[in-house]
Parts: C-alpha cells; sequence; structure tokens
C-alpha cells in the first residue's frame, strides 16, 4: 500500500467516524439556542418566581378598589394589579392576619422593589422572593421601611376593605422600571 492509499485510508476512517455523531459545534450550538429560548420564556411567561400567576387585575369603581372582608378570613394573602391609564401596572396584596386585622401592601418594598419580585406567603409570613427576609403577617404595616411591605392605605366599612384610587397611585414609583 503506497501513501496516497494510506491517506485516503486515514480520512475515510476520519469521515466515518464524524458521521456517527453530530460535531461538537453543532451540539454546542443546539445547546445554547435551547438555554437561550428557555431564559427568554422564563422570563416572559409569568412563572419565574415573585411574578404570581393567581395576580387577579382590578379595576376601581368610582375612584375606589371595594373587597368583601369575609373573603380573607381563611388568612391567605390574595395578590392583585392594577393597570393605571398611564400603562402602569401596580401591584398589591391583602390578607387577614392571625391577629385578626385584614392588612394591605404594596407587592414590594423600599430595597428590593427593584427586582420586581414581590412577597409571596408561607403560613403567618409574607417572604420577600429577593432576599428571603421573612415578615410576620401581624407586622405588615406597622413595621415600615427597610424590606418589609410597603403600607397601602386602607380601611374597613360595612364588612368591605376600602383602597382608593389615589392611594394605589401612590405606591407607582414602586413599579416605576423606565429607567
Amino acid at each position: 500500500m503506497d501513501n496516497t492509499d494510506k491517506h485516503k485510508q486515514k480520512k475515510q476512517a476520519v469521515l466515518e467516524k464524524k458521521s456517527k455523531g453530530f460535531p461538537f459545534p453543532v451540539i454546542l450550538t443546539a445547546v445554547i439556542i435551547i438555554l437561550a429560548a428557555g431564559a427568554v420564556f422564563y422570563h416572559t411567561s409569568g412563572l419565574r418566581p415573585g411574578l404570581k400567576t393567581d395576580t387577579r387585575p382590578i379595576v376601581p369603581e368610582n375612584g375606589f378598589f371595594v373587597f368583601e372582608a369575609a373573603r380573607y378570613s381563611d388568612h391567605k394573602a390574595r395578590h392583585y394589579v392594577y393597570r393605571a391609564d398611564t400603562g402602569q401596572s401596580i401591584r398589591f396584596f391583602i390578607l387577614k392576619s392571625p391577629d385578626g386585622v385584614l392588612r394591605s401592601a404594596f407587592d414590594a418594598c423600599d430595597f428590593c422593589w427593584e427586582s420586581n419580585m414581590g412577597y409571596v406567603q408561607d403560613g403567618d409570613f409574607m417572604i420577600c422572593l429577593n432576599c428571603g427576609m421573612r415578615f410576620h403577617a401581624d407586622l405588615i404595616n406597622v413595621e415600615t421601611g427597610g424590606c418589609n411591605p410597603a403600607p397601602l392605605n386602607s380601611r374597613l366599612t360595612e364588612g368591605k376593605l376600602v383602597i382608593s384610587e389615589e392611594d394605589v397611585l401612590e405606591g407607582a414609583g414602586f413599579f416605576d422600571f423606565s429607567s
């Protein structure tokens, strides 16, 4: 066998080896595309932590949001989003704390608001999804500042929790991500 035949055999062996599977660069490119598509889906789907899929859109009536107090007797936090005339979405939650008080707060705080993560409930606590700090429900609107849920004014009237649209709009800064 001469050098030309040996060279042809080597070349054939290399080609056969390559044809047995996808070349590494093709596999790597496919993995990167799949990961990028997954990241886009994760960040836009509402399935990531902090964007609660149970957040209910609401609209004020005559400048007020009105909620039946009895609805919160199970002590579960309910999250709401108000889409202001400006197009901005302002989120807040309401829950009945273990001490029997209905409490409302923005789904944001002074420190972690820019993460746009908000809070989830774990029993008698609300947990910041950005930093992991836990806040006892009895202290919402009592302890303020820092990473505590930002207070939202509300009043109980004739078995209904009433929140003014004006008070909700005061929390718009916690949800302004334009800069």
